[in-house]
């Protein structure tokens, strides 16, 4: 974990967020930006995919994510349950590296939807809010049934 501080949001304090890059999933900030969305104070302090933000709203502490600067959508409860969402599928993948790939196509196709289900249902137990249709850990975890992150 990195600690982050922000002047333009003291009310924030210092925050902690993963240290590193997690494949196309996470990517952190090298400085907290303070933004407007929606009516909303938003801190930027990571990237998603090509084009997306992760931010927290500094009134609710929720996790949101934006891909036009427009409209933002919900991510996780908190930044501290995003974290553990985000260690939880780190070591998920670390241990399917460890164990090795498939021996057939088919086989692989089984292991990746068994790896996305075991992913769905971490989520869904560290951050019952977490994990609905079109959301971020729900393109997660589809991208993990088709072998994205294999």
């Amino acid at each position: 974990m990195t600690t982050l501080t922000s002047r333009d949001a003291p009310s924030l304090g210092e925050i902690k967020v993963p240290a590193g890059a997690v494949y196309a999933a996470y990517k952190p900030v090298h400085a907290l930006e303070i933004d407007q969305i929606d009516d909303r104070s938003l801190v930027q302090f990571g990237f998603t995919g090509a084009f997306g933000k992760l931010m927290i709203d500094l009134e609710s502490r929720e996790v949101l994510e934006t891909h036009d600067g427009s409209t933002v959508s919900f991510v996780n409860s908190s930044l501290e349950r995003f974290a553990e969402c985000l260690q939880f599928f780190v070591d998920l993948l670390s241990g399917v590296e460890e164990a090795g790939g498939p021996e057939d196509e088919g086989e692989g196709e089984d292991e990746n939807e068994a790896l996305a289900q075991r992913l769905e249902a971490g989520i869904r137990g560290i951050d019952s809010r977490a994990y609905r249709e079109d959301s971020y850990w729900y393109e997660i975890r589809w991208a993990v049934s088709l072998g994205d992150y294999a």
